[in-house]
């Protein structure tokens, strides 16, 4: 329904219309609409391509993690994520930058969050240098990944971080053996 609504409109008129919309949705109080707010953005970039992804979407989405509230910037974290999973192999490691920074976060929950995010990022980058085993930029993210995750890991003063970022930094190694 979400890909014939957005395939009908066209993204310009999408943009002018909905887009506000959609994206507030992100910031909604309710969980559940915060996640569906994710998935929709998702579907968007599918739909609309990578182009509308970085122009109208990400912009947004990174605005989000200056938010004063640690539930915002979690939605932020999970949206950069999904969207990354849309984009060009060549655009992917400008998204792993990002939620590097949420591990230094003040909150142990987006800490713990930045630490999924950082495995899922890793798979999609992992992709992306398979795909372009040269690009530079792609396996500096690539390669700065592992010890942020292995620095939480050892160092985070909470047990769930320390936890959750044991267990992405394992599942990378697996990933990259």
């Amino acid at each position: 329904m979400r890909r014939l609504v957005a395939s009908q409109l066209g993204a310009s008129l999408f943009d002018d219309r909905l887009c506000d919309l959609c994206v507030g949705w992100l910031l909604d109080d309710v969980s559940a609409i915060r996640e569906a707010a994710t998935r929709n953005l998702r579907v968007l970039a599918e739909q609309f391509g990578t182009e509308w992804a970085w122009r109208v979407a990400m912009p947004r989405v990174l605005l989000m993690r200056t938010q004063r509230s640690y539930l915002r910037r979690i939605t932020a974290m999970r949206c950069i994520c999904s969207l990354a999973e849309t984009v060009d192999a060549s655009d992917v490691a400008q998204v792993v930058a990002p939620a590097l920074e949420m591990c230094d976060d003040r909150v142990p929950n987006v800490r713990f969050n930045a630490a999924l995010c950082l495995e899922q990022l890793a798979k999609t980058v992992h992709a992306a240098h398979l795909v372009r085993p040269t690009d530079a930029a792609i396996k500096s993210a690539l390669d700065s990944i592992a010890p942020r995750l292995l620095r939480l890991a050892d160092g985070d003063q909470d047990t769930d971080v320390r936890d959750f970022a044991t267990k992405s930094h394992a599942n990378l190694a697996a990933l990259l053996a």
